[in-house]
This record gives C-alpha cells, structure tokens and sequence, in this order.
C-alpha cells in the first residue's frame, strides 16, 4: 500500500480526531493502541496521540456508523502545524488522490506547572 497510494481503499488514512478550538494537554508521552476491525480479530488500524493531538490511523475502511468520532474528523490532513511563540514547525503528508486536504494545526497556549 505505501509504494501505490493508488491501492487505499476510500476511508482509509489518518483522520485526526481533535475538533478546531479544542484544548489538548501536550504529555511527554507517545501513545499507540490497536483498532479492531470489522472482523475484530484484525487490526483495522491504530489510535496515536502526539503531542496531545489524538490521530485514529486506518487501514481497514471503518464502518462509518459506528465510528462516530470520525464522522467529524479531519480526514487526510495535508499537514500537521505546530506554533509555538514566533517559531512554527510543519510535517507534510502527500495522499496524491486528487482531493483538497486541510491541515492540522497546533498552537501552544501556555505552559502548566505539574
């Protein structure tokens, strides 16, 4: 699948799970868990939270009404942007299907004391 984009099925990619204006906790942590698709004895894909954006990573077509938190994601992002102060920082991602894909964006607010 990664040496022909051609080869994805339509649903297929990274969403990304935050919704514009959502406040997220940047934890010094990468996580990863397994998404069990439709068969539930297959890895259908896998959740990520990076820098407290939360990415749900397909590789099998999720079942859309079941999946109600990807209804609203933001599918195939163009690139992830992340502000902090004057500097900003920016990963981009190349899905060559022909479709329009916004980017995510990040901006540090402020820096909590734990």
């Amino acid at each position: 699948m990664l040496d022909s984009p051609n080869l994805w099925p339509p649903q297929t990619g990274v969403y990304c799970i935050m919704q514009n204006g959502q406040r997220t906790y940047n934890y010094n942590r990468f996580q990863l868990a397994p998404l069990y698709g439709l068969e539930n004895d297959v890895i259908g894909g896998l959740t990520a939270e990076i820098l407290g954006l939360s990415f749900a990573m397909m590789v099998e077509p999720p079942d859309m009404a079941l999946s109600p938190s990807l209804k609203a994601a933001r599918f195939r992002p163009s690139c992830i942007r992340i502000k902090i102060g004057k500097t900003t920082n920016q990963i981009d991602i190349s899905w060559t299907d022909g479709l329009w894909h916004g980017p995510v964006e990040l901006t540090l607010l402020s820096k909590i004391a734990i």
